[in-house]
């Protein structure tokens, strides 16, 4: 299952993201599940572990400010950029776990102009309804993520577990060329 996703991932282009859907239709057909159920959970992972990068990202900039000689207008703009990404992801988020309603009469509407779609589903109307379920799907479990305080630190503890690794794995890697 997960080597499925890495291999879907290395061969798409994008950030990561296209073996997501694979890893879900995988995880949910072994473990009988609805796919857009773990998918929404796959996408609350991938969000923690960008929020994990982020606080990384923040100590780091936070290290180099205190223990690096920079000229001013370097320290300048590197500040300005840091407190910027910091409110921009802030804000961002907010809106997005707030208002976070999609609606599927867009997608519907898209999905019917094939002709493969419309033999499935006679009615644009039973297409809207099926696509507004999967979607639902997908923000339901996403919300219980980050709604439910066991299961979101929990995610916290493993993503944070998983990006210590990967630092680790780096930094021995380095020592071991003399780097």
């Amino acid at each position: 299952t997960l080597l499925a996703g890495i291999f879907v991932n290395n061969i798409t282009p994008g950030a990561s993201v296209g073996g997501e859907p694979i890893r879900a239709y995988f995880i949910g057909k072994r473990y009988r599940k609805p796919k857009t159920k773990i998918f929404g959970y796959i996408v609350a992972e991938k969000v923690l572990h960008l929020l994990v990068f982020f606080v990384f990202l923040i100590f780091s900039s936070l290290f180099i400010f205190k223990f690096i000689h920079l000229t001013r207008p370097l320290r300048i703009i590197l500040e300005t950029a840091l407190v910027a990404t910091i409110v921009f992801a802030s804000l961002f988020a907010l809106t997005l776990f707030n208002k976070i309603d999609i609606n599927g009469d867009w997608i519907a509407r898209k999905l019917y102009y094939f002709k493969f779609i419309r033999k499935k589903f006679r009615d644009i109307e039973k297409l809207r309804i099926y696509v507004k379920g999967r979607i639902n799907n997908v923000l339901d479990s996403f919300k219980e993520v980050f709604t439910n305080r066991d299961r979101f630190y929990y995610g916290i503890f493993i993503s944070l577990t998983a990006w210590l690794i990967t630092f680790l794995i780096s930094y021995f890697l380095f020592l071991a060329f003399n780097v």
